[in-house]
This record gives structure tokens, C-alpha cells and sequence, in this order.
């Protein structure tokens, strides 16, 4: 998905809404293809993942700015029915959010008997 953080290299002095662009539709397809089977640890893996890649990015983009400028400028406060997260990447200009893999549910289904596919 985001080897050698190709996707964060190529946005280097770039606003920050084309990193979430880019982003936003691959966290969307592995979260998607991936949500039918327990992978919660693997999720919680690619978050923090991303996550430090964005802190690096972020400090590399604001050199002369302290991290809690960055914080109170980049990060926001996001709740959702049995979730909420303080650490949510939004654009302070555009209004557009990092999608996160938690954020989205895991689907369930229920096995059919044989004897009910007649």
C-alpha cells in the first residue's frame, strides 16, 4: 500500500489535502477487501504506521513550528458511535479527514447450511 512512503515523498511541499486525496482511496480498498475477516490488530498496525509517517511529514513540511501548532492546527477530535479518536488528520482549510481503518466496521456473515440452499 504505501511502500518505502512513496505517497508521502511525492507530496513534500504540497498542501496537505493531496496527501489525503491520495491516501484516502487505498485505506478505503484494503479496509473494503479486508473487512470480513478479524484483522483488527493489522488495522491498528497500518494506522500507527501511517500515523508516524504523518507526524515525520508533517514536521519535516512546518520546520519552524512547534508540535503543538501542529497538533492544534492538523488534529481533530472525532467521534462515531463506539468510537472516538482524538488524533484524526483533517485539512484545516478544505474540511477533508484522513480516513482511518478502525473507523470503518467489520462485516459479519452468517454461514448458510447446505440444506437450506434448495
Amino acid at each position: 500500500m504505501i511502500q518505502n512512503s512513496k505517497n508521502f515523498e511525492e507530496q513534500r511541499g504540497l498542501k496537505i489535502d493531496g496527501l489525503i486525496k491520495e491516501l484516502n482511496p487505498k485505506i478505503k480498498g484494503i479496509v473494503l477487501a479486508y473487512r470480513t475477516i478479524d484483522c483488527t490488530k493489522d488495522f491498528r498496525n497500518l494506522d500507527n504506521y501511517i500515523f508516524t509517517l504523518l507526524i515525520k511529514f508533517l514536521r519535516r513540511e512546518h520546520k519552524s513550528k512547534s508540535w503543538k501548532w501542529i497538533v492544534n492546527r492538523y488534529f481533530k477530535t472525532l467521534t462515531l458511535t463506539g468510537f472516538k479518536s482524538n488524533w484524526t488528520l483533517k485539512d484545516p482549510l478544505s474540511d477533508i479527514t484522513l480516513l482511518v481503518h478502525r473507523y470503518i466496521p467489520k462485516v459479519n456473515y452468517s454461514l448458510v447450511r447446505s440444506d437450506m440452499c434448495k
